[in-house]
C-alpha cells in the first residue's frame, strides 16, 4: 500500500549536513519510494542517492572498508543489534569444491 508520509512524520528533503554526518562514519542519504504496510510495522523502500564516508574508513581505491569500519546491523525478528568487520571467506571462494 503506497502513501504519502510526508505530512505524517513531518518529513523533508535536507542536506545531509543539517542531519549529521559528521556524528556518523557512515551516512546513506536516501530517498523514499515506497511503504509497505504490516501487522505491526511499516517498511521503507529506499534508494540511496548519496554515500558520505569517513576518509578513515576508505580504502586504496576509495571504497568503504567494511573491516575497519565494523557496521552495526539491526536483526528485527530477536530485536539485537549485531557487530559485523569479520571476512569469513571470499565469495564463490566454495565453487571449485561444489563443481567437483
Amino acid at each position: 500500500m503506497k502513501k504519502n508520509i510526508g505530512s505524517q512524520l513531518a518529513l523533508y528533503p535536507a542536506p545531509v549536513t543539517v542531519v549529521g554526518a559528521i556524528q556518523s562514519p557512515l551516512t546513506l542519504e536516501c530517498n523514499v519510494v515506497d511503504i509497505y504496510d504490516t501487522l505491526d510495522f511499516e517498511n521503507f523502500i529506499c534508494t540511496i542517492d548519496s554515500t558520505y564516508v569517513a576518509e578513515e574508513y576508505l580504502n586504496g581505491e576509495g571504497k568503504v572498508n567494511y573491516t575497519t569500519l565494523k557496521p552495526v546491523l539491526f536483526e528485527f525478528p530477536t530485536y539485537q543489534y549485531l557487530r559485523t568487520g569479520e571476512v569469513i571467506g571470499k565469495c564463490l571462494s566454495f565453487k571449485k569444491t561444489w563443481e567437483k
